[in-house]
């Protein structure tokens, strides 16, 4: 069995398969945090399918996916906090006086 994670966008609709039931979620993330809440025995017959993907149990515990709510590491602009004493107005406004 191959063990490394498997990414996914956890952002997408998702379905549980159990038996004959299908339960619907908004988001593979939440689909996936309702998965852990199964009794073990029970989890060996659930089936994700999510994005056109059908993913057994044992691959339902290797998903990774990004959390909701993560703050963006985009690096500002170098002008983002500047702030000058003088406004461009200003110098204008003094010039034609």
């Amino acid at each position: 069995m191959h063990l490394d994670k498997i990414r996914v966008d956890g952002k997408q609709p998702a379905d549980l398969i159990k038996g004959r039931v299908v339960l619907k979620y908004p988001t593979l993330a939440v689909a996936a945090r309702e998965f852990q809440r199964f009794p073990s025995c029970e989890q060996k017959s659930v089936r994700m399918t999510s994005g056109g993907f059908t993913y057994p149990y044992d691959e339902i515990e290797r998903l990774c996916y990004e959390p909701v709510g993560i703050k963006s590491t985009r690096i500002k602009s170098a002008t983002a906090g500047f702030h000058p004493r003088v406004k461009p107005e200003d110098t204008l406004r003094s010039k034609t006086l």
